[in-house]
């Protein structure tokens, strides 16, 4: 989950791909937890993790397991001040 939140933090621009990663049903809850978890603490300083956790929040219906976009709310929740454009309108719409 560090080192996850550490690639981020380097590879800003690849967080999106991560939260696509998250799509797959097959997913168990304890990885994509930690997956969530990264993008959270990478949230911190990353308004692109951010911003992969608002494209959770608002994805169509189906989109995602319901149980990444209750983790994505929570995380989102955790990133202390909000830096992304996309994240604020995001967590009024959960």
């Amino acid at each position: 989950m560090h080192a996850l939140r550490d690639w981020l933090l380097a590879n800003p621009e690849r967080s999106s791909e991560i939260a696509d990663a998250l799509k797959k049903s097959e997913l168990p809850d304890a990885v994509t937890t930690r997956v969530v978890h990264a993008l959270e603490l990478a949230g911190r300083n990353s308004k692109e993790s951010q911003s992969a956790l608002a494209s959770i929040l608002t994805a169509a219906p189906g989109t995602f397991p319901p149980a990444v976009q209750m983790q994505a709310a929570v995380a989102a929740g955790g990133v202390g001040r909000v830096i992304s454009p996309e994240l604020l309108p995001a967590l009024s719409k959960s």
